[in-house]
């Protein structure tokens, strides 16, 4: 009978798989992508102004699957966070079912492969809810473990997801794209002299192609290495989704330069200004931001609501999206100022 040739582009909902350290904002990467809904495994969105199940057991977490599978239109991202969250909870049903009291308690690794079982079961309800048209995003914290290369005479460092290999090996395989997101790391030398140097870095990037220090990969050409921002991979994500891309809606805050430029203290002219950062508050002041115009796009993306003054907002928000993300931001700002005419 022969096979069905199709030929050219499809263009599909993307599998995703956003690890990297602990603290370094693969949630809010996460929230970024169209229409989110989350499974939050770890009360780690909480936080956050977005829709979210909170799944206790890998029942429950099945059944929030399941219910984003058969709800058409229920969201346009579905997002496990984390998956070695979920990967705890199929042990500890697995466990559970055999009447274990760990997962080693099986012996010849045989713990393991149920869980895989387990988890091969919740992978292809994550394909099918693609299938529906839904992008699926899953987080997860990486681990830094030493690889042993006898044939090369020595060993390296490498960062792997927090899971048994098993099932590791077959979430990346599945993914279409799979991030690493650290803290980019600059050597610099101590009193001009190239022997004494110390390491330092802040910079949050996301590496996209494989190296023998992390797995990583993409299909679409990417850069090896890019800043950990949405902006970067949106015309991949949404090239399939114009008409669900966020549309930036005019803004009801004047913009002037007066309400950033004073002769003194702002915090003694506008109370939005207390309790703002020395370093986001130079950076505000420098580009003639007012803090209502962040609130604003803050408000835009669902972190928090749009009247939350600035200073109410948690800390490793403020450097790890707004100041890390500055220009970024006042690229929005400037958008939101020509929507606007004033």
């Amino acid at each position: 009978m022969g096979f069905k040739i199709i030929s050219g582009v499809v263009n599909t909902p993307y599998r995703v798989l956003i690890y990297g350290v602990e603290g370094i904002g693969k949630t809010l990467l996460a929230a970024r992508f169209p229409d989110p809904v989350f499974s939050d495994t770890e009360g780690s969105t909480l936080r956050f102004n977005l829709r979210r199940g909170m799944p206790g057991t890998w029942v429950e977490l099945i059944e929030q699957a399941k219910h984003v599978r058969d709800t058409p239109n229920f969201c346009k991202t579905y997002v496990v966070d984390t998956a070695d969250w979920a990967y705890d909870m199929a042990c500890k049903h697995v466990c559970n079912k055999y009447k274990k009291s760990g997962i080693e308690d099986f012996g010849y690794g045989q713990g393991y492969s149920y869980v895989k079982e387990e988890f091969g079961k919740f992978i292809n309800i994550l394909d099918e809810i693609t299938k529906g048209g839904v992008n699926v995003v899953l987080t997860a914290h990486a681990i830094l473990s030493k690889v042993e290369r006898p044939e090369a005479m020595g060993s390296y460092d490498h960062w792997e997801l927090k899971m048994h290999k098993k099932v590791s090996t077959m979430l990346k395989e599945w993914v279409d794209l799979a991030l690493f997101c650290d803290y980019e790391t600059f050597v610099i030398s101590q009193n001009n002299q190239m022997l004494k140097s110390k390491a330092t870095g802040g910079k949050r990037v996301m590496y996209t192609t494989h190296t023998p220090s992390w797995d990583a990969k993409n299909r679409d050409g990417l850069p090896e290495k890019i800043p950990m921002d949405y902006e970067q991979i949106r015309h991949i994500i949404e090239r399939t989704y114009d008409q669900t891309a966020p549309v930036i809606e005019k803004s009801s805050v004047p913009v002037t330069d007066e309400r950033v430029v004073y002769d003194r203290n702002p915090e003694e002219v506008d109370p939005n200004y207390q309790g703002i950062p020395d370093e986001l508050l130079k950076l505000m002041l420098t580009s003639a931001v007012a803090p209502e115009e962040i609130m604003y796009v803050v408000g835009q993306e669902g972190y928090f609501p749009q009247d939350m003054p600035i200073k109410d907002y948690p800390a490793d928000f403020v450097l790890g999206w707004i100041v890390a993300e500055w220009d970024a931001l006042v690229k929005r700002i400037k958008e939101n100022r020509e929507e606007t005419p004033f």
